[in-house]
């Protein structure tokens, strides 16, 4: 299952372009149901500015060693935050 954590329609409507017959897509609006789902994910899209905060939930799903393997990728909108997720 591939986890996208972002409140912007954007993304959702994006993926729901994608052919459902090669994996399952599932979506939260909030950084606290992220982690409740993210055991059962193989990859995890998280947006930097996600309610709960991205950033964070990226940090506590490294932190957590049943979760730490699991491939990230942070969605940042600007320069500060890029710079900020990757010093994190």
């Amino acid at each position: 299952m591939i986890l996208v954590a972002t409140s912007e329609a954007t993304f959702r409507k994006l993926g729901a372009a994608l052919p459902p017959d090669l994996f399952q897509l599932s979506h939260t609006a909030t950084a606290s149901e992220a982690l409740k789902l993210a055991a059962a994910a193989s990859l995890i899209v998280v947006d930097a500015e996600l309610p709960g905060g991205g950033v964070d939930l990226c940090r506590r799903l490294r932190g957590d060693p049943a979760k730490s393997s699991i491939p990230l990728v942070l969605l940042v909108s600007n320069k500060g935050e890029h710079i900020q997720a990757i010093t994190d």
